[in-house]
């Protein structure tokens, strides 16, 4: 009873807001806090002082301690209390720009500007989330080659979508470093808040470690000896939505656990990590595409293919289309992903670049994407 009041009040907030003027406020929403494409931006519109002009609000997934933030910027768990709930309610309907990438910020007020900055581009299927994006009035994409693919995914007019980038891209140029590292991202298999994700597959048993391929410790430890051999490293970022309530994965001497708290310790952010990489493992994640951009050797860890694109969904009619829409080196056993490894450490890996594909999906991309969705917003909606 009283969370149907509280909800029927948040609705007559909304309805009463919708009527009163907009404030010279900016939201920004990401997820994890503070990253993804809506931070370069955020970092634009300081850059130019734009902040003396509105008040910058981040609406956060949890409470951050002993913040410290620029003059007129502020921030706030967007759930929790009933108190939060009224502020994320009243803060997004008053806001004059909306800058989400995650989750769906709707508009209230008929004159807000919203722009969505993407969490990913499509691989697997998510149309089921996609499809209820909303109103918005700018939707920005790495290349013309996503205009088509955005419209249709998000039931929204091709002039909405404009290919300004991926500000997240803005930081991916290669740069020196010591050792050989590959980083592997997989994309989640049980999915933490859908644990019915991939029934029927036994996914903590096969992968009790979260990757594709290892089965058990020993093969973990193998893999753990050939990069101390080779003076390498290899970094493990497990997707933020996978369930890792039954992954037992740990700290080795040359694989380390790449989470937030060991990104947060090298003060440094996920995509300014992957320039200190040689090579990237991944599956059906979008992070493939963003890697794209380094023009280093990238493997796709294919073994459940059938399987997942029957649970999850993935935007190829078989697997030869995948391996055509997607060139990489394929892991379809544990024999390929030791193959793999060998050939990064040997320089061998020529042919698991792909500047076609780059070209293709992430043409736009040229380091200042930030810079050129800010100027977009001054032009167009006076920013």
């Amino acid at each position: 009873m009283k969370e149907k009041l509280s909800e029927l009040c948040f609705k007559v907030l909304k309805f009463i807001s919708s009527f009163l003027p907009l404030k010279n406020t900016v939201l920004f929403e990401s997820n994890p806090d503070f990253a993804d494409n809506a931070l370069p931006v955020y970092h634009e519109l300081l850059k130019r002082q734009l902040n003396k002009k509105y008040k910058i609000v981040w609406l956060l997934n949890s409470n951050h301690h002993n913040l410290k933030l620029p003059d007129n910027v502020y921030a706030f768990e967007r759930e929790g209390s009933i108190k939060n709930r009224f502020r994320y309610y009243w803060l997004t309907s008053r806001s004059r720009f909306i800058f989400d990438s995650n989750i769906f910020v709707q508009k209230v007020h008929k004159e807000q500007i919203r722009i969505h900055l993407k969490h990913g581009l499509p691989m697997k299927d998510a149309s089921d989330y996609t499809k209820t994006i909303g109103n918005l009035d700018l939707l920005c994409v790495p290349s013309d080659f996503w205009i088509d693919v955005c419209s249709k995914e998000h039931s929204i007019s091709k002039d909405l979508i404009k290919p300004l980038g991926f500000p997240r891209n803005d930081v991916l140029f290669p740069q020196p470093h010591k050792h050989k590292t590959v980083i592997w991202m997989p994309t989640f298999r049980r999915h933490s808040r859908v644990p019915s994700i991939g029934s029927g597959f036994d996914y903590n048993s096969i992968m009790p470690f979260g990757l594709p391929n290892i089965s058990d410790f020993e093969q973990l430890q193998e893999i753990n000896d050939l990069f101390k051999k080779n003076n390498a490293y290899l970094l493990i970022r497990l997707h933020p939505a996978q369930d890792t309530s039954g992954i037992s994965l740990s700290d080795m001497s040359n694989i380390k656990i790449c989470n937030d708290a060991f990104i947060n310790s090298h003060n440094t952010t996920l995509y300014k990590l992957l320039t200190y990489t040689d090579a990237l493992i991944s599956d059906y994640s979008s992070i493939y595409y963003d890697y794209l951009l380094l023009d280093k050797p990238i493997a796709l860890a294919t073994f459940d293919f059938e399987h997942y694109k029957k649970h999850n969904g993935i935007l190829a009619q078989s697997y030869e289309e995948f391996k055509k829409l997607f060139p990489a080196f394929f892991i379809e056993k544990y024999s390929d992903l030791i193959s793999f490894f060998k050939n990064v450490f040997e320089d061998n890996s020529d042919a698991y670049r792909c500047a076609p594909a780059k070209k293709k999906y992430m043409g736009s991309c040229d380091n200042r994407s930030a810079e050129k969705i800010v100027n977009y917003l001054i032009e167009n909606y006076n920013l």
